[in-house]
Order: structure tokens, then C-alpha cells, then sequence
């Protein structure tokens, strides 16, 4: 996929996931928000990380950048129903598909 089809799947998925977190506030569950944010802002930060990339290599410094920002986050959350991860789980399998 080009960098333009990647980005746009995966702000279909920070779309879906913040929506998700607003049905988690709007229920009461704030913390589980809290972690569903805390997700959606590393895999916007690995964008802009990777963003400085050219087409043939986006996919691969994303991926870089999204497995540096998952390890981050299992760093400083504490996330054992997996809200967070699982986000970070559907933009990477997103990723890998496209991978060599």
C-alpha cells in the first residue's frame, strides 16, 4: 500500500477506537477511556514519526515506530483487560499485512 492508503486505513482505525473510547466515558469506564486514549495518541505519534519517510519505506518505519510506542505504552500503562493493546494489535496487523 502507498503512504496515503496506509494513513487513511488507520485513521479509519483511530476513528473506530475513538469512538470506542467515547461509548467508555459516556458508560462510566474512564479509566478503560483513559488507556483507549492513551493508545490512540501513541499510534498518531508513530504517524508523525514515520511520516518523514518516503513511500517505498513508510510501511517499515511505521511499523518501527508503532512497535517502539506499544512498548512505551505497556510501559507506563497498566492495562490488563488489553483496551490499549488491542488498539496497537489492529494498526499493526494492519502494517504487517502489507509488509514484504
Amino acid at each position: 500500500m502507498t503512504q496515503r492508503r496506509l494513513t487513511m486505513a488507520l485513521n479509519k482505525i483511530l476513528r473506530e477506537e475513538s469512538r470506542y473510547a467515547t461509548g467508555l466515558e459516556k458508560g462510566g469506564e474512564l479509566g478503560r477511556a483513559k488507556l483507549a486514549r492513551a493508545a490512540i495518541d501513541g499510534i498518531k505519534r508513530a504517524m508523525n514519526t514515520a511520516a518523514g519517510a518516503d513511500d517505498d519505506s513508510f510501511a517499515m518505519a511505521l511499523h518501527d515506530a508503532l512497535t517502539e510506542r506499544r512498548m512505551e505504552y505497556r510501559e507506563d500503562w497498566n492495562d490488563p483487560d488489553g483496551v490499549g493493546t488491542s488498539t496497537f494489535s489492529r494498526a499493526l496487523d494492519l502494517i504487517e499485512a502489507d509488509l514484504p
